[in-house]
């Protein structure tokens, strides 16, 4: 599987623990209430949030060649799931999740591919965990694998897994409740690893920044195999 591939996932959602009695609890039980806190706390977080911008660091890795490759952007994203990923290195790359439409835009090959929304929003995508649709209580067995500082970490085994995600981790800002990282591994091993950074909660959107006009001379692609 190609890292085109992997790019095309272009992504929501962890939190970590509340308080819990130490006291005659075994450490299984311990844990298992831990993860079911951190479950309940990440769903309401995002279900409250209006909005998010970050800046994105990317990196995608090929089973198969060993090839890494490095990437650097910014998201924006708005309920319901509407997303702007700019992919701002190695090259320029647009991703829109609009009302109707996923528009993914290359300027340097002046080509756009136009994707129904469900297409893109109904699959088990980076996308769709960066957008808090992935229903980490009901689509995954949930585990807390570590703890340091105000980091927590969890991985996620879907219920049902696609050739596009078989095991996930995902990392939650303890002090804020807010997804710090997410890494998506695939039935042949590629791993599409996603960091944010300087998260803003409800920031200032314009209408424009979630429609998308290709440019007079771009190529469109429409109904294009569906994006992972």
């Amino acid at each position: 599987m190609s890292l085109t591939f992997l790019k095309r996932c272009a992504c929501v959602a962890i939190i970590a623990s509340l308080f819990v009695c130490l006291l005659g609890v075994p450490q299984a039980a311990l844990a298992a209430s831990k993860t079911q806190d951190v479950l309940v706390a990440v769903q309401k977080k995002y279900e409250s949030v209006k909005g998010l911008s970050a800046d994105i660091t990317q990196v995608l890795t090929n089973a198969s060649s060993g090839k890494v490759e490095n990437r650097t952007g910014t998201l924006k994203f708005q309920q319901p799931a509407l997303i702007r990923w700019k992919t701002l290195t190695p090259e320029p790359e647009l991703l829109v999740v609009g009302k109707e439409k996923v528009w993914e835009y290359f300027p340097e090959e002046e080509t756009a591919y136009v994707y129904d929304r469900k297409q893109v929003i109904g699959s088990k995508t980076m996308l769709r965990f960066l957008s808090g649709q992935a229903r980490l209580d009901e689509d995954f067995a949930v585990s807390l694998v570590d703890e340091k500082g105000a980091s927590v970490k969890l991985e996620l085994v879907p219920n049902e897994p696609e050739p596009n995600l078989v095991q996930a981790f995902v990392w939650v800002d303890t002090q804020n409740w807010l997804l710090e990282r997410v890494q998506l591994i695939d039935f042949f091993g590629n791993v599409n690893d996603v960091t944010m950074s300087k998260v803003q909660e409800n920031p200032s959107f314009v209408q424009d920044d979630f429609r998308f006009t290709p440019p007079k001379g771009t190529e469109l692609v429409t109904n294009p195999a569906q994006p992972q």
